[in-house]
């Protein structure tokens, strides 16, 4: 079960584990307190955006979350949480199996290369420029890398294993297998896994200066005249 909408282009996640805000210049900070930037205002000339952009419009979450939740959840969170309860309500075996198995023995791996990167830059960055004072309480729960699994535990009211992998572009296919072994050892009866990670112009923008996006075509990763590749979003649990 994937969170998705609109017409997008799909595409793998980008891998950095973090992104510095040498690379991401100095004049970006800048822009982005001015009122910030549309996306493709960000990419390099030449670049199309509807070949280099994967980016999930509506995808639900007005309707699966409460909107008080919503405002303080970052996007992320609510990437994760879309899609796990899309998992249950879709699969035969989701609903069931909380019945059957009891919330205490159904858990929650999640791989994310990223984390949620927008909201740990923002609280970085309040604190770069004002002090410690400046920095947001309500931003630091979801700077650390296992809120979104954290998030859709509580959402869900599981009370199983919960995990995070974070192995960059490796971390969904390591959460599954995870999830693999929790069921081998008898830690858990039932787990809901996958991964999810966010696209957004701080990411976008290290990576055009870094060279790697693609001018124009299609992404072709395996082919001689490939250009880049495509960064996407999004969420997908089993």
């Amino acid at each position: 079960s994937a969170a998705h909408g609109g017409q997008r282009r799909q595409g793998p996640v980008g891998g950095l584990q973090h992104a510095s805000l040498d690379l991401l210049g100095d004049s970006f900070p800048q822009k982005r307190a001015k009122g910030g930037l549309p996306l493709h205002h960000l990419l390099p000339e030449g670049c199309d955006p509807l070949v280099t952009l994967a980016r999930v419009g509506d995808f639900g979450a007005s309707q699966a979350i409460d909107a008080g939740r919503r405002r303080r959840m970052p996007r992320l969170g609510q990437f994760a949480i879309v899609a796990a309860q899309q998992a249950l309500g879709w699969s035969q075996a989701g609903a069931p199996a909380l019945a059957h198995y009891g919330r205490e023995r159904v858990g929650v791996v999640l791989g994310t290369g990223l984390g949620s990167l927008e909201t740990t830059l923002e609280f970085d960055l309040q604190y770069l420029e004002g002090g410690l004072g400046a920095a947001s309480p309500a931003l630091f729960p979801y700077t650390v890398m296992n809120a979104s699994s954290a998030l859709v535990a509580m959402e869900l009211g599981l009370l199983g294993p919960n995990l995070t992998v974070n192995h960059r572009d490796l971390s969904l296919t390591e959460a599954v297998a995870s999830a693999c072994d929790l069921l081998a050892c008898r830690r858990a009866d039932a787990v809901l896994a996958g991964g999810c990670d966010e696209l957004g112009a701080w990411l976008l923008h290290a990576y055009a200066r870094l060279g790697v996006l693609p001018r124009s075509g299609e992404m072709l990763p395996y082919d001689r005249d490939r250009q880049g590749f495509c960064p996407g979003e999004g969420a997908v649990l089993l």
